[in-house]
């Protein structure tokens, strides 16, 4: 059985999607970047079991994640090269997804894995224009702070830092844990995407 590009499109299996990531650039970083939102939903559910985890265990199981979601159609890997250790790499013929993950510690730290993830690993050609931070809030990390909180005071934060930065509205199922942000490259002058993400994995039970 043989498909076409519509028949496609209008398939929702993973494979389908990675498919679509295949033939299209945005789809590509589309169908990453949905798949990281559900594996997030997916991570929160099992909190109490990835609270005390960090950061590089947490990642690999998102990584393992992935590489099941989408099979074949994506090359992912884990603390692999491209201008130092990348945390997150997922690539499809000459283009590429890079991610940074860091258990969130303050803005600095924040400020740290963005930094790395935009001027450290990413080029920031056409081949490599989109990316994601992602913030774990593990127990050690907390500090009784709200994730909504921590999410704002980072916002704010490279607010300060980057001059030309525009922040856009995350998908629905994320609203107030993440957004999205655009900034001029300082390598390649072009416009660089990155999907800022908190990760809720505390896990302070009262019953």
């Amino acid at each position: 059985m043989t498909f076409n590009y519509k028949d496609v499109c209008n398939n929702e299996s993973n494979e389908a999607k990675g498919l679509q990531g295949r033939l299209d650039l945005k789809e590509f970083y589309k169908s990453i970047n949905n798949a990281i939102i559900d594996w997030i939903c997916i991570a929160e559910d099992y909190k109490d079991l990835l609270c005390n985890h960090n950061e590089d265990s947490i990642s690999l199981y998102l990584v393992i994640y992935l590489k099941g979601f989408f099979k074949h159609q994506y090359e992912i890997e884990h603390d692999c090269h491209q201008g130092g250790h990348v945390d997150i790499s997922i690539k499809r013929d000459r283009y590429r997804w890079i991610g940074e993950a860091k258990v969130s510690k303050g803005s600095t730290y924040s400020l740290k894995g963005f930094e790395q993830l935009v001027n450290r690993y990413s080029s920031g050609s056409p081949t490599c224009s989109e990316g994601g931070l992602l913030l774990y809030i593990t127990n050690k990390s907390a500090q009784n702070k709200k994730s909504t909180d921590v999410l704002q005071e980072w916002k704010k934060n490279i607010e300060q830092e980057i001059d030309d930065l525009t922040i856009d509205e995350p998908d629905m199922a994320r609203t107030g844990l993440s957004f999205i942000s655009r900034h001029t490259h300082h390598t390649s002058g072009l416009e660089y995407t990155v999907h800022h993400h908190v990760v809720q994995l505390q896990h302070f039970p009262t019953d």
